[in-house]
């Protein structure tokens, strides 16, 4: 919104001319950008959210208890 605000204010000093000013191709550009920007945005969220799976954990098994120091020494 802020873009199409800068785009009709900006032209009202200018005068009217037939062929694509500066500012013309500089706001096109600028609308190219934001929405490339979203569709990349769109298509991370959509491939990283789609990688990771849901893995069901049954209930009837029984994982042993460990104690912290024992998770702390396998990591490192």
């Amino acid at each position: 919104m802020t873009t199409c605000t800068l785009g009709l204010t900006g032209r009202a000093g200018i005068p009217k001319v037939a062929y694509s000013t500066a500012l013309d191709i500089f706001l096109l550009m600028c609308f190219f950008f934001v929405f490339a920007a979203i569709v990349e945005y769109a298509g991370v969220n959509y491939f990283t959210k789609g990688a990771q799976k849901d893995f069901t954990v049954d209930s009837d098994i029984e994982v042993p208890a460990r104690s912290m120091h024992e998770v702390i020494d396998t990591r490192l």
